[in-house]
C-alpha cells in the first residue's frame, strides 16, 4: 500500500486552489485521499474526477461528498485508468508513483472537456491547459532542473521538451498528516505539445549511458554536441536529435 501524506494545511489548499484558476473547468484530481482538497475545488470549479485507489479514503470521499452533484469519484488505479477528459490538473500525488504518472499526463493528448465556451473569459480559461501538483521537492526540482546540474536527468528532459515547468513554493511537512520526513514543492506544468512514447523510450536510453559522450551513443550526432554528454544537453537540442534519428 501507497503511503498517503494527507494535506491538511488550509491556507496552503486554498492558495493552490486560487493559483491553479479552475473556476469554468473539469478537473482531475490523482490521489484525492480524504478529500481535503477535493472540497476546495469544488467549491470552484465546474466538475471533479476524484481518482483515488485506497478503498477506504473512497468510501471516506462518497459519503462526504454524497449531495454533490459536480463530483466523480472513480476507485482505481491512476496509472492504469483511462482518463476522462479534463480541462486541468490539481493533485497531491503520491510521491511513489511521481515519475510514471507524470509521464502518463504528459503522454495524454489534449482532449479539453470544457467545450461549450459563453463568453470569451471562459475560451482563454478552457484553453489555457495547465497543471497544478505537489510533488516530493526532491522529483519537483528534476523536473525544472537545467544542463548541468546535477538533478538534471531523464525526466527534466522528457518533462522540458513539452511543457514548461515552475516550480512555485516549497511546502513544509507541516502541511501533510502524517508528516513526511522531506519537503514537497508546488509544481506547475503548462504543456505545449504531448509525449510520445519513442521519445520516451529515446531519453531513457540516452540516459541509461549519461556519462558517454554523445558521439559515442548516438550515430551522425552534431558535431557541436558530440563532446556533450546527455546532462550536459538542453532539452531542445535533444529533441532535435530524436527527430533528426533514423
Amino acid at each position: 500500500m501507497m503511503t498517503a501524506n494527507l494535506m491538511i494545511d488550509n491556507a496552503l489548499i486554498k492558495r493552490i486552489c486560487g493559483i491553479a484558476r479552475i473556476e469554468n473547468s473539469v478537473v482531475l484530481e490523482i490521489g484525492a485521499g480524504t478529500g481535503n482538497l477535493t472540497q476546495e475545488m469544488l467549491a470552484r470549479a465546474k466538475f471533479v474526477y476524484a481518482v483515488e485507489k485506497n478503498p477506504d479514503f473512497v468510501s471516506v470521499l462518497r459519503d462526504k461528498f454524497s449531495g454533490r452533484n459536480n463530483i466523480e469519484i472513480i476507485h482505481a488505479d491512476a496509472l492504469k485508468m483511462d482518463f476522462p477528459k479534463f480541462d486541468n490538473i490539481v493533485s497531491n500525488i503520491p510521491y511513489e508513483i511521481s515519475r510514471p504518472v507524470t509521464i502518463k499526463i504528459l503522454k495524454h493528448p489534449f482532449r479539453f472537456a470544457t467545450t461549450r465556451i459563453s463568453d470569451e473569459s471562459e475560451r482563454v480559461s478552457c484553453n489555457s491547459r495547465s497543471y497544478l501538483i505537489v510533488y516530493q521537492k526532491e522529483f519537483a526540482q528534476k523536473l525544472a532542473a537545467k544542463p548541468g546540474d546535477e538533478n538534471y536527468r531523464a525526466i527534466s528532459v522528457m518533462a522540458q521538451s513539452v511543457a514548461n515547468i515552475e516550480i512555485i513554493e516549497d511546502v513544509p511537512p507541516s502541511a501533510f498528516e502524517p508528516q513526511p520526513k522531506v519537503w514537497s514543492s508546488v509544481v506547475r506544468i503548462e504543456p505545449f505539445s504531448v509525449l510520445s512514447p519513442e521519445y520516451v523510450k529515446f531519453v531513457n536510453l540516452l540516459f541509461s549511458q549519461r556519462n558517454k559522450k554523445l558521439k559515442n551513443t548516438v550515430s551522425g550526432a552534431p558535431e557541436e554536441l558530440a563532446g556533450l554528454r546527455p546532462w550536459e544537453i538542453p532539452p531542445s537540442a535533444i529533441k532535435s536529435i530524436f527527430g533528426s534519428t533514423p
